[in-house]
């Protein structure tokens, strides 16, 4: 099985925390503006390199994946989302019909070439794993 994901609705501000907190934190007076540019470019280092660290968006964002099968794919019994954690899921389409949004874990489908399939994100394929 494979799949693109496709971000429909990309966030607006991908920073962790804000300018007032760091300058909070550090004791900076609010008024002072001088090192707010340094500051700034800062978070947005320390922003990107933690979603990087992680290996996944901790902003909210719009996004629709995309599954399709190769000739010779077996067909999977679940569909294993791509981007995780996942709030919530719009809607489901196969073959160019809609389902019903049901919470995550929960929605079941019927496509031609699969058998039933299930959506669920993939943070819970590894739920209860030991490291």
């Amino acid at each position: 099985m494979r799949s693109i994901v496709t971000v429909a609705s990309p966030a607006s501000d991908t920073a962790l925390t804000t300018l007032e907190r760091v300058k909070l934190e550090l004791g900076i007076p609010s008024g002072t503006t001088t090192s707010d540019p340094i500051l700034q470019e800062k978070i947005e280092e320390a922003s990107d390199d933690i979603e990087a660290a992680l290996g996944f968006r901790l902003v909210r964002e719009t996004a629709v994946e995309t599954f399709w099968h190769e000739q010779y794919d077996v067909a999977p019994e679940k569909l294993v989302l791509d981007r995780t954690p996942v709030a919530a899921i719009a809607s489901v389409v196969v073959d160019g019909l809609r389902s019903t949004p049901r919470p995550i874990g929960s929605i079941r489908t019927r496509v031609s070439c699969l058998r039933s399939a299930t959506v669920i994100p993939a943070s819970e394929c590894f739920a209860g794993a030991s490291s």
